[in-house]
């Protein structure tokens, strides 16, 4: 059985009968002006989420009817039906939507640069209902996230910084959905790298796939996110040319052309060496990572020369 709640007298969420909802404050159309329903959705952990119907002002335009929805859900009740939940009660809010074809850019205020997401598990609930909302108009299918008036957005999350430059879909969002090792890695100044989720990074059938995807990520990668964690990957000349295992060894072979790197500096080759072997060894069973250059040769990397002639691990790269 599914109940409409009013909100405030002008918005209306239909929940089912177990679900729990507060009226909350909300400018709303008076009982004269017409009215049309659309969807905003609730998360669910590891599961889809759950659509609930949304009164709204008939004759909004498209970006006007996705603000809305997001609105709604930022004064909507934190539990719905069926064991469901609503993350944008809690996170930053909202301030432009814009759409332009198929693509709707929402840009959040995050003037303290904290989206008021501590946890992956409530990362994830947030992008679930942000890309299923918002895709909910039937002529948007990509979601472009931003923040402080068109700023890539940059989400602090549990130890984690994740970027979003590309557009997301509902079928983009899948891997963010459950906890399987979606990440690369970004060098520090000080202290170990951090895991960073970039789009595309761990998809795959095989693990040479997943690892693969993982490096090509960070090529693409932006240069710095956050405040100190930066990208020595993105800008060498070096890129990567195959992957191959042997129990809990993977070799990394680039392709460097006329044997220059690219990369200079005591500092970016210690970044270089920690971005790819943490990025590659975040595969499940992979312990230990080789680099080589042009189809298997001993890695020499920048102008002061570098041998890498040993597979490297985490810990010994950390000291530990």
């Amino acid at each position: 059985m599914r109940t409409l709640l009013a909100i405030g007298g002008a918005l209306a969420i239909a929940l089912s009968a177990c679900g729990v909802a507060v009226p909350v404050a909300s400018p709303t159309p008076t009982s004269s002006q017409a009215t049309q329903r659309v969807q905003i959705f609730y998360a669910r952990a590891d599961e889809s989420p759950v659509p609930l119907a949304l009164e709204i002002a008939a004759g909004m335009t498209v970006d006007q009817r996705i603000k809305a929805r997001l609105i709604a859900l930022s004064t909507a009740p934190w539990l719905g039906p069926e064991g469901s939940f609503n993350v944008l009660r809690q996170s930053a809010q909202v301030s432009t939507v814009s759409v332009a074809g198929p693509v709707a850019t929402t840009d959040f205020a995050v003037p303290d640069g904290n989206w008021g997401l501590p946890a992956r598990t409530t990362l994830r609930a947030f992008m679930q209902q942000l890309v299923f909302t918002a895709t909910d108009e039937k002529s948007v299918s990509e979601i472009r996230l931003t923040q402080n008036g068109g700023q890539d957005a940059v989400i602090e999350s549990a130890g984690a910084i994740v970027t979003y430059q590309a557009p997301l879909t509902r079928e983009s969002i899948a891997p963010y959905a459950r906890p399987d090792h979606t990440v690369a890695y970004y060098a520090r100044d000080e202290g170990a790298p951090v895991a960073v989720f970039l789009e595309g990074a761990g998809r795959g059938a095989t693990p040479e796939e997943r690892i693969t995807s993982r490096l090509v990520a960070l090529e693409s990668g932006p240069a710095r996110t956050g405040a100190d964690a930066f990208n020595v990957v993105a800008s060498m000349k070096a890129r990567l040319q195959s992957v191959a295992i042997s129990g809990d060894l993977v070799t990394i072979d680039y392709r460097v052309p006329e044997d220059d790197w690219g990369v200079n500096g005591s500092a970016s080759l210690r970044a270089l060496v920690q971005q790819v072997v943490f990025t590659a060894s975040e595969e499940p069973g992979i312990v230990r990572v080789l680099i080589t250059q042009n189809g298997g040769l001993q890695a020499i990397i920048g102008g002061e020369g570098l041998v890498v002639d040993r597979p490297q691990t985490r810990r010994g790269l950390l000291g530990d």
